[in-house]
Formats: structure tokens, sequence, C-alpha cells
């Protein structure tokens, strides 16, 4: 067993005994998270749980946001690398 393997074993009985974790985000927040995780889903080497994981939270925003079309849309844009933005400019 590896290093690695011990921590990976052991942090899982650590939050074995955890219950669930709730968050409350403000719209704002919300739409940056998921922001971030469009992302991160974008990485070549995410596996399949972490892709799981980002649709989840992501399908959970657009029921959260179904009444405003505007952030729909800019989710859907943010799904599109098309929509990438390569550089910021700072002020």
């Amino acid at each position: 067993m590896t290093a690695d393997d011990d921590l990976v074993q052991r942090m899982a009985v650590e939050m074995a005994t955890k219950g669930a974790c709730e968050f409350h985000f403000t719209p704002t927040s919300m739409l940056r998270a998921v922001g971030l995780l469009q992302l991160a889903a974008r990485h070549e080497a995410l596996g399949a749980e972490h892709h799981r994981f980002i649709r989840m939270f992501v399908e959970h925003a657009r029921r959260f946001f179904a009444d405003c079309p505007t952030v729909l849309e800019t989710i859907r844009r943010g799904d599109d690398p098309a929509y990438d933005v390569t550089h910021r400019s700072e002020k």
C-alpha cells in the first residue's frame, strides 16, 4: 500500500462519520460556482465521477434559475467553449 493509498483510506473512514453538508448560495455565488465548475469540466484529466457531479450541480442551478431566462442563457453559453474568454483585462 502506498502512502497515497493509506491517505485515501483514512480519509474515507473519516468522511463516513459525517452527515450531509448544506450550502446556501446567493444567486451571484451560485452563478459563480457554475462558471467555475463549467471551466473545470474542460480539464482533460477530469474523471467521470467529477463530470457527473458537475452536471448535477449545473442542472440544479438551471432549476434554481428556471424563471431567469438571461441567467439560463449565460449558463448555456458556459457549456460552450466557444464563449470562453481567453484573457481578462485588469482595471
